[in-house]
Order: structure tokens, then sequence, then C-alpha cells
């Protein structure tokens, strides 16, 4: 991973968890976006931007990466293994997709998420990112704030 442009990272991340999560919601996008802006030499597939907040539906996300993608024959065989970074952006709708992202991960081994959400994704993995940077910062990170959801 290259060091310079993976500073941000962290630091975006930590703006996200402040508690004035609801303020800042637009500004985690923004942060997000520029992050992964800094990283396209890092991924030699790319870095692609997947805008989730009009889906309410879970079970549309893969389909939703896929066609951002190109991906025709699968998603999981289309990044086979591409280094590629996907910036998921708004994910606490359909946060209940979280395994099947898990399991691309496991299936494609250079794909890297930035997913920004106001929800934990509860996936292998995340706890360590959030201990490193509760460590980084030097205090525990306090909880996302639970929204109610809109049912349809």
């Amino acid at each position: 991973m290259c060091e310079g442009p993976t500073r941000r990272v962290p630091r975006a991340a930590a703006l996200t968890e402040a508690s004035e999560l609801e303020r800042r919601v637009g500004a985690a996008a923004r942060l997000a976006v520029e992050a992964a802006a800094e990283l396209v030499p890092a991924f030699k597939a790319g870095v692609f931007w997947v805008g989730l907040s009009a889906l309410r539906d879970p079970a549309l996300v893969m389909q939703t990466i896929a066609q951002t993608l190109g991906a025709k024959d699968g998603l999981a065989e289309h990044i086979s293994e591409r280094e590629l970074l996907l910036l998921l952006d708004n994910f606490e709708q359909v946060v209940e997709s979280a395994p099947e992202l898990s399991e691309l991960l496991e299936r494609c081994p250079y794909l890297k998420l930035l997913v920004t959400s106001r929800e934990l994704l509860r996936i292998r993995g995340e706890p360590d990112a959030v201990k490193r940077l509760s460590d980084q910062f030097g205090r525990a990170m306090p909880p996302a704030p639970r929204k109610a959801r809109a049912r349809k």
C-alpha cells in the first residue's frame, strides 16, 4: 500500500464518527471521495464510486456494484484478481447486504473497500480497522448513532 495517499483515509474516517455525525454526513462522503481520489495510483484496475443512497433493498447492492463495474458474468469473476478500490457511499440503508461484501472480499484477494455508513457492517476485519483508528487517535471511537430506518 502506498504510504502517502493512505494517510488521509484514517483522518476521513475519524471525522465521520464525531458526535456531530448527523450534520457531517455530506462531509463524510466528500472526504471519502477525496481519499479515494488520492488512492487512484495505488489501484491498477481503478477506483470506483458506487452511490447507494437511492437503494432501499439490500438484495440490489451486488447488482448495483456489478452495473457500475460493467460486470456481465458475475461480480467476483469480473473482479477476480484485479487491484481495485470500491467506494460504497451511504451503505447504512442496505447494511443487511454486508455479508455479501465479506464473501466478495474473500473471493477477490486484491479488492479493497472504502465504505461510508452510519451503521457498523459487522464483517470480518472491521473491528481491527476500528481499533487501529482508536489507537491512532488515542481514544475509543463512539458508537454511531442509530437512526430509525424508513420502512417501505
